[in-house]
């Protein structure tokens, strides 16, 4: 399992204590552009998803306090914060259970929004431009659906090079899955409509959404589009728009 996310979040402990109180009071603190909210809303982070970041950043403060008093020669120290360090790395970004937290500061942040949390991949939603790897060339994923379920729809994500195989191209880590509900039958405007909902490994990803919330009386429709994440960081280029009808349980997909 690998917690290398280089250039993002610090994983050596005298750097990663600065940069959690520097980005926790960041993502409390007032929105400017949407007074009486706080940052992680416009991030869409949950509310669970920031309280977690804040406990990260308390515990982080006590053992450096330790740490600085020990000179790091207590052990138990040493692997409490070898613990955190590891902790903290993976809930961002581990390959299966990660929340992608600062993909989301990049998907949905400005500028100011990247800088302080050391996105280097870009603003994508500024410029709607992804960088992509320059192995990967216009190799990007696509999307089929596979079935239809109330409350889900199941996705095939293939290389449309090696369409038969469920191989990732190489140089891939996983694919990262987006979603728009709406009761719009065109596609979103801009990739800001979308939310990360999850990511493939091996061809197939189950889309997930509640039912009871939406309007019985109205007609919803899901949009799904996808992208390769290099091993290093980089992602790639959009995939196809897949449509599907929410409640619908025989739809198919609406190529684009």
């Amino acid at each position: 399992m690998s917690t290398n996310d280089s250039g993002r979040i610090p994983p050596q402990f005298e750097r990663l204590v600065p940069y959690l109180q520097l980005t926790d009071n960041y993502q409390l603190a007032d929105d400017p552009d949407n007074a009486g909210h706080p940052r992680w809303e416009k991030f869409k982070w949950t509310n669970a998803e920031s309280d977690q970041w804040t406990d990260f950043r308390t515990q982080a403060d006590a053992l450096f306090i330790d740490y600085d008093a020990e000179n790091f020669v207590n052990k138990n120290v040493r692997d409490k914060i070898k613990i955190l360090v590891r902790e903290v790395l993976e809930y961002d970004h581990d390959r299966d259970t990660g929340h992608r937290l600062l993909d989301k500061v990049a998907l949905y942040g400005n500028v100011d929004d990247c800088n302080t949390f050391r996105v280097k991949r870009g603003t994508v939603l500024e410029d709607e431009t992804p960088t992509h790897m320059p192995d990967l060339g216009n190799t990007k994923p696509l999307l089929t659906l596979r079935s239809s379920a109330p409350g889900e729809h199941e996705l095939t994500v293939t290389n449309p090079d090696t369409p038969e195989s469920k191989a990732l191209p190489g140089g891939v880590a996983f694919c990262d899955v987006y979603r728009c509900i709406s009761t719009a039958d065109k596609p979103p405007a801009s990739m800001r409509d979308f939310d990360l909902v999850g990511v493939s490994h091996r061809g197939l990803f189950l889309s997930e959404f509640p039912t009871d919330t939406l309007d019985k009386a109205k007609k919803y429709y899901a949009w799904h589009v996808a992208r390769y994440r290099g091993k290093s960081g980089e992602i790639g280029l959009l995939s196809n728009e897949l449509l599907a009808q929410v409640m619908d349980m025989g739809n198919r997909a609406v190529p684009n």
